[in-house]
């Protein structure tokens, strides 16, 4: 778990300097909740892979916690692993907002299921792709029953022609 080497920019997003790197190990930078990825690691190159993929947590020098995606290479001399090569990038700021939009579509879902207002969600074609329990119980179809549905099957002939017109602009711009 010693560094032989870190490249600059290692150092920088972790916070050390290239003096400082010989005198602290893997164990000095990775976050506890990855513990069990990094021994993952470590088994797999004493079971012989020479590459390993995983995401690991690492912690910078003010304790912020960093996300990286990780090839590690392992050179051997023989059968037996002497060093490893990490090739890291930096996922944080892409799983920060992998989350984000995560909560996001989780809150407009809720919003969607759960309003008394009869909402329906349809593709380029009309085809209904989402639809919640209020507009299933206004047109008297299961959800089921009603996705992929067209919307000409649901709408009033008295309606049809402002519908179209309607789709017809929505779909110009």
């Amino acid at each position: 778990g010693r560094f032989i080497n870190a490249n600059p920019a290692w150092c920088e997003t972790l916070g050390y300097s290239a003096r400082e790197i010989d005198n602290i190990d893997i164990y000095t930078v990775l976050d506890e909740k990855f513990a069990t990825d990094y021994e993952y690691i470590l088994d797999k190159i004493k079971t012989g892979e020479r590459t390993v993929h995983a995401e690991i947590g690492f912690k910078s020098r003010l304790g912020e916690r960093l996300l990286f995606d990780c090839y590690v290479n392992t050179r051997k001399v023989g059968d037996d692993p002497v060093a490893t090569h990490w090739l890291m990038r930096n996922i944080t700021s892409l799983k920060q907002v992998e989350k984000s939009l995560c909560d996001i579509n989780d809150q407009y879902l809720s919003m969607f299921e759960n309003t008394h207002v009869p909402l329906a969600l349809g593709d380029h074609r009309a085809e209904i792709m989402q639809i919640n329990q209020a507009a299933c119980e206004l047109i008297g179809y299961s959800y089921e029953e009603a996705i992929g549905m067209h919307f000409r099957e649901i709408t009033h002939p008295d309606d049809m022609l402002e519908s179209k017109t309607s789709y017809e602009k929505m779909m110009t711009g």
